[in-house]
């Protein structure tokens, strides 16, 4: 997606002649949610971690917090 003030003028020339501090632009909302991601997997490596922690916490393996 790409934004332009006007289609027929390219953004770098806005930006660097200045017509950008004259223009109308409207108002942001920083309140607005957005667009939750849909998607997305663990990394294998994390998964490979899981699946061994799974397999000790099964033979019984305790996990204690630590400060280390």
């Amino acid at each position: 997606m790409s934004f332009s003030l006007h289609p027929n003028i390219p953004d770098n020339f806005i930006l660097y002649s200045g017509v950008w501090k004259s223009a109308q632009f409207k108002k942001y909302n920083f309140e607005s949610e957005g667009i939750y991601p849909n998607g997305g997997a663990l990394h294998p490596l994390l998964k490979v971690r899981e699946e061994m922690r799974n397999i000790f916490l099964e033979m019984g393996l305790v996990v204690t917090n630590s400060s280390a």
